[in-house]
């Protein structure tokens, strides 16, 4: 599940092309004979764009269509995340991941994100992270499943190498039923 941050400070940075496109080059690499995928973005609160599936042009148009204001709850993307993740069923060797993007601060909701991602881990949901530019990366590495799950990008021109890193270490790992 893609977890993509929609704040208003995405488009203040001006990387929200760059997000977008970058997001959308990062789904032409899944393969889509057995890989699924879905949108969810946030800010203050968390929409689930696209649920879990293989319609890629779905996918594309909606973030092609992502907008951004407000705030940064990381943790509202987390859950909302989580229970689409739960509540899609999955074939046996598939992995339950979650790619998280965010270019900001918890914004006070520190303790929610970790509550968030620890929830995430007990149900067996991989928690990949992504810190774009001035994050709290202490966070994003607390809250990612392990300490090679959390990625610094430090400008948007970053973002290209390493969805391709996260897409060749998921099509190599092998999940467990």
């Amino acid at each position: 599940m893609l977890v993509l941050d929609r704040s208003g400070s995405i488009e203040e940075s001006g990387a929200l092309q760059q997000v977008k496109q970058t997001a959308i080059d990062f789904l032409s690499q899944l393969d889509w004979s057995r890989d699924e995928a879905g949108l969810v973005t946030y800010n203050s609160t968390a929409t689930r764009d696209v649920g879990l599936g293989s319609d890629v042009q779905e996918l594309e148009d909606s973030i092609n269509a992502m907008t951004s204001e407000g705030g940064t709850n990381i943790a509202a993307g987390v859950a909302l995340a989580t229970v689409e993740l739960q509540s899609t069923p999955v074939a046996t060797h598939s992995q339950r991941v979650i790619v998280l993007l965010t270019d900001g601060q918890a914004k006070g909701d520190e303790l929610q994100a970790r509550a968030a991602a620890a929830y995430a881990h007990t149900v067996g949901i991989r928690l990949i992270t992504i810190g774009l530019g001035a994050t709290n990366a202490a966070l994003l590495e607390q809250i990612a499943s392990s300490p090679t799950d959390y990625h610094h990008a430090p400008t948007s021109d970053d973002l290209a190498a390493i969805y391709r890193a996260i897409v060749q270490e998921l099509s190599c790992v092998e999940s467990t039923p």
